[in-house]
């Protein structure tokens, strides 16, 4: 950039432009204030970019909660299993939603993902974690390892032996609790079971918030803003902080509920 100033010619002709180059402390000057601008406007943009994650994350799980609610209307209001053997994986909420949304695919591990090409409503992937999916599930269901113990608890372990008494039934489960959260893994283990049982203290803070796994018991507590995003059972979703996540698994809650029987 170069400024001009006019001269007057000795014989009284017409002013001519004569070019002046920025000098080096006017340079410096401009490039400290572009620097300035970008630090102020960078935070904010990363800011915004992962609150439009954590929205997309939130529209992501009420759609994985209201199709769970269309399916048990037409499952006699048994929820599909939380876990399986591997033989019978296909008895899981991940794939039993999928098929149900893709009218009987058989192949329910690629629906559920999205992957070769399947058309599929659900998302069983946070945006936050990768723009690809992978195949760590990072929507988990609020799980218990044992039925028989933990009747209001929504999802559960399930075999074919056990018969259907094992899966747990919509309308027994209180609506305020945990549906689907932001996870590791596609199910995430109650406090109130073995496999959830509160034994370490991951974060540090002098409170208990972690399995015998480790890990928060697969809830992924951190992942948005310093919380999660859960849909509970009535339909909503929302996000959490961590703080709350944690009280409500040392606590009754939003993770179960002692009024019916749930103990730690």
């Amino acid at each position: 950039m170069r400024h001009v100033t006019w001269e007057t010619t000795p014989d009284g002709d017409k002013p001519r432009g004569r070019a002046r180059d920025f000098t080096l402390v006017e340079l410096l000057v401009t490039i400290a204030a572009i620097a300035i601008l970008a630090a102020l406007l960078v935070p904010a943009l990363n800011k915004a970019r992962d609150m439009a994650k954590s929205i997309s994350c939130v529209n992501n799980l009420k759609t994985l909660g209201q199709s769970a609610m269309f399916y048990v209307n037409d499952a006699n209001d048994y929820l599909p299993a939380g876990s399986t053997l591997y033989d019978d994986r296909y008895q899981r909420w991940t794939t039993c939603l999928a098929q149900y949304q893709t009218a009987g695919a058989t192949n329910g591990y690629t629906e559920c993902i999205g992957y070769n090409g399947y058309p599929t409503v659900l998302k069983f992937y946070c945006p936050a974690t990768s723009s690809t999916p992978t195949a760590i599930y990072t929507y988990g269901a609020n799980y218990a390892d044992d039925a028989a113990s933990n009747k209001r608890i929504p999802f559960t372990y399930f075999h074919p032996a056990s018969g259907r008494t094992a899966l747990q039934r919509f309308s027994a489960i209180p609506p305020e609790l945990c549906m689907f959260a932001d996870a590791v893994s596609y199910v995430a283990s109650n406090p109130c079971t073995n496999s959830g049982r509160l034994t370490f203290d991951l974060s540090g803070d002098g409170v208990l918030d972690s399995g015998p796994s480790g890990s928060y018991s697969s809830f992924a507590p951190w992942r948005h803003r310093n919380g999660l995003n859960i849909v509970f059972m009535d339909g909503h979703a929302t996000w959490i902080s961590f703080a709350d996540w944690q009280t409500n698994m040392n606590k009754s809650g939003i993770i179960f509920n002692s009024r019916y029987g749930d103990k730690l």
